[in-house]
């Protein structure tokens, strides 16, 4: 059925959009990824460059690590592959290509258990031809969500500024855009993360940080998150919204 409400049309239920995260648990925290030494990191001597090209040897002495489940070698192709599938069609794109281009190899692994990331580090640091090793978070929205919006934050970087000094997206644009959203087919559903829910996700994924500025909710942006018919549907809805006022990104959810 199709209700009109303030001049719009939509389909029934659209009206309670946006609704809040889904009430579920958060994910557990096991995945990790490994760096190997590249020209790039002055750390790295002639030896440990050498020994990161044998990444056979390199993955056999990581498994051997008590902490590891399992790991899964990315090579550098993959990983920009990887790194352009999230960031690269996104509005302001040409920002992050030159990180792309000085990608390297990397292993992609799982803990036993949440805890055993530090134990880990401490063993595969010493492991020849490692350079460091950095969480890979399991994101709370994988599965529920299709594609984020991302709203202009306090201290949004990019499109939030290059187009106006401006603060975060005003209650005024959040209407417009959900409004769009309404009326666009192939949405099922449009979530609000607030700037609470974004802050305890970032302290989750990085616990590391969790006292600091950047993790605190006042440091947050706001987000939709849309669950689509369809991915192939993303395009389509990117275009439709990309250029209204109060968007700072619209990424993939992967």
């Amino acid at each position: 059925m199709v209700v009109a409400v303030g001049g719009g049309r939509f389909l029934l239920g659209r009206e309670r959009w946006p609704l809040p995260p889904p009430d579920v648990a958060f994910p557990e925290q096991v995945r990790f990824r490994v760096h190997l030494c590249e020209q790039a990191f002055e750390m790295c001597s002639a030896a440990n460059l050498a020994r990161a090209r044998e990444t056979e040897r390199v993955e056999a002495a990581l498994k051997a690590l008590p902490q590891v489940a399992s790991l899964t070698y990315v090579g550098d192709r993959q990983a920009a592959r990887q790194y352009r599938r999230i960031w690269g069609t996104d509005v302001g794109s040409s920002w992050w290509e030159p990180g792309v281009r000085n990608l390297g190899g990397t292993f992609t692994g799982t803990l036993r258990r949440p805890g055993d990331f530090y134990a880990m580090i401490r063993l595969g640091e010493r492991v020849p031809g490692v350079q460091g090793f950095s969480r890979e978070p399991t994101g709370f929205w994988t599965g529920k969500a299709d594609l984020e919006v991302q709203l202009c934050g306090n201290e949004s970087p990019g499109p939030c500024r290059e187009r106006q000094p401006r603060g975060p997206a005003t209650e005024a644009e959040k209407r417009a855009i959900v409004d769009k959203l309404r009326e666009l087919k192939g949405i099922k559903a449009v979530y609000l993360e607030d700037r609470e829910h974004a802050s305890r996700l970032a302290k989750l994924y990085v616990p590391e940080q969790a006292g600091s500025p950047e993790a605190q909710p006042a440091s947050m942006a706001e987000s939709y998150y849309l669950k689509l018919d369809s991915p192939t549907l993303m395009t389509k809805v990117r275009l439709a919204i990309n250029a209204m006022p109060g968007i700072q990104g619209i990424y993939p959810v992967l």
